[in-house]
């Protein structure tokens, strides 16, 4: 890993500052060690907080993030009830997330042709989904798990409601580690086939936050959820609606699990800070800890989780979250505004480098445009001379720190937990920044040496450094493990959504805009503005700044 005084400057004093409450023995302290060492996870964590995509491939949850959702937030509570609760309940920030404990319906098997009523026959239908979202455990004489008619209650904070909001698919009831976080840290039980249920769970838990200073809760399973731990405050109820029994609907219930998980997925990427506002300053992870978080299924080895550590040292844990609930809100630095920066920056641009079908060519162009911002190029200027190793370090470092310049910004307010993310994100933009800014000034002493020996189109040399960077690349983009690579893209890697950007823009942009491939977009691509340049501009003689 390569430093200087600029990226060292984002961490000036990390080591060296006295930790919160020390001189206490038994005291479960962070470590910036633990913190570089799992600095992708921790990436991950501050980047995928909030959003439901990001949290959904990340599911076992390690943080817990001080957080307020803001007055005049509107949320719903499905309920068999016309009243309001009277002491903790759930309530979803998507409609029908709460429609999904209110409606009273049968619900449809999904269908398969080739078996027609076979698996009907045997019972094989959606109620088994269904059984694991219930919250309670009410069934039919047949049986059978199925709602009574309920209502939908719209409800409204009438204050900033100061919640814990537990990172990961963290209300998903699995043995996969989701609730980890929950089981171990703040309800102190291994509870490992769920056998004390929600409700019970949800009151010990409840009560501890309220003693903190907490109004509720927040998790996410197929959907954001929020436990509010007194419906006797802070929340009016605006409307109380109920819905059809089964004999009152007129379809066959088939899309239920559809509309819900379409309404969520509109949160894929993020529930936003008008309605959950995460004080990432005042994170409390146990990836920051030196505690053993490795997995417990060895055909699983990418599920970390935090039962590993045992109840021992996760109740030590529970003590840090509880002396970060007492502390007042931070705010200080916008840590996932830093990680989507990044991300921007360089999730489509290695999504194409790290594709097999990239041309040597434009591989080579995209390590060039993505260096040439970190670089002060040295004299001659028209010298194809790697830089030397001085000069390649400054870059290396310019690079690192570019990045993490708006959190900088507030550095002299810096928490601990602040300074344990920018530790992790340094390790990250090192990572991305060596691997490039290295690969790069590898190609040019390839070309260089090319050009010297007189190869023709620097072909023998540069293809077999060219090889070596598109394998580094490859292990980049498997170590940073971004979510967003694992969703559908618009177009595919090499291609861009294009539409008219003056002055470019052909008329199928504006009228039927789509994917274009690199070599069709060009300064030629003008025809939509071309006859509307004022002076009679032409293609080709684009008005400038003093025309």
């Amino acid at each position: 890993m390569l430093f200087s005084s600029i990226a060292s400057f984002v961490l000036a004093g990390v080591t060296g500052r006295p930790s919160q409450h020390a001189g206490i023995s038994d005291r479960l302290q962070p470590t910036v060690e633990s913190a570089r060492a799992r600095a992708h996870p921790i990436f991950r964590a501050i980047n995928n907080a909030g959003r439901q995509w990001g949290s959904a491939m990340n599911h076992n949850g390690f943080s817990f993030f001080p957080a307020i959702i803001p007055a005049g937030t509107v949320m719903y509570h499905g309920s068999r009830s016309e009243e309001a609760p009277k002491t903790f309940e759930w309530l979803a920030f998507e409609i029908e997330h709460a429609e999904g404990f209110a409606i009273d319906v049968d619900f449809v098997p999904p269908r398969d042709p080739k078996k027609g009523d076979e698996d009907k026959a045997k019972g094989k239908d959606m109620s088994a989904a269904q059984k694991i979202l219930r919250r309670s455990n009410n069934t039919e004489d047949d049986g059978k798990w199925r709602n009574k008619p309920g209502y939908v209650q719209t409800h409204q904070a009438t204050k900033d409601l100061h919640v814990l909001y537990i990172d990961g698919m963290s209300a998903g009831k699995t043995n996969m580690g989701t609730m980890d976080a929950e089981l171990y840290v703040l309800y102190g039980k291994k509870n490992e086939h769920f056998e004390d249920g929600e409700f019970t769970r949800a009151k010990v838990i409840c009560d501890l936050l309220q003693e903190w200073g907490y109004d509720g809760y927040v998790r996410m399973e197929v959907g954001f959820e929020y436990v509010h731990c007194d419906f006797s405050k802070d929340l009016q109820l605006i409307s109380s609606l109920a819905v059809y029994s089964r004999k009152g609907v007129v379809s066959d219930s088939s899309m239920v699990f559809f509309q819900w998980t379409r309404a969520v997925a509109e949160d894929y990427d993020g529930i936003g800070s008008d309605r959950l506002k995460i004080d990432y300053s005042s994170v409390i992870s146990g990836l920051f800890y030196p505690l053993n978080i490795t997995t417990m299924d060895p055909e699983r080895p990418d599920l970390m989780r935090l039962a590993t550590a045992g109840m021992h040292d996760l109740q030590k844990l529970k003590t840090e979250v509880e002396l970060m609930a007492r502390q007042p809100r931070r705010f200080t630095a916008d840590w996932q505004a830093v990680t989507d920066a990044i991300v921007r920056r360089w999730a489509n641009r290695l999504a194409f480098m790290t594709s097999d079908d990239i041309s040597e060519a434009y591989l080579v162009d995209e390590f060039e445009a993505a260096s040439r911002t970190y670089i002060s190029a040295p004299e001659p200027k028209d010298s194809k001379a790697p830089l030397d190793p001085k000069h390649l370090e400054e870059a290396v470092s310019r690079c690192i720190a570019h990045h993490i310049l708006p959190a900088t910004f507030q550095k002299p307010q810096w928490s601990r937990e602040d300074e344990l993310i920018a530790a992790a994100l340094e390790v990250v933009m090192s990572d991305i920044c060596t691997v490039i800014l290295e690969s790069y000034n590898a190609l040019r002493a390839a070309v260089e040496k090319d050009v010297s020996q007189g190869s023709d189109a620097s072909a023998l040399h540069v293809s077999k450094v060219v090889e070596k960077a598109h394998q580094d690349v490859k292990n980049l983009g498997a170590a940073l493990g971004w979510s967003q690579w694992k969703q559908v893209r618009r177009c595919p890697p090499g291609e861009l959504m294009f539409t008219v950007m003056w002055p470019f823009g052909n008329n199928e942009d504006y009228y039927n805009p789509g994917c274009q491939p690199i070599e069709k977009i060009n300064s030629g691509r003008d025809n939509y503005f071309r006859s509307h340049f004022p002076g009679g501009h032409g293609p080709g003689k684009l008005p400038g700044r003093n025309d």
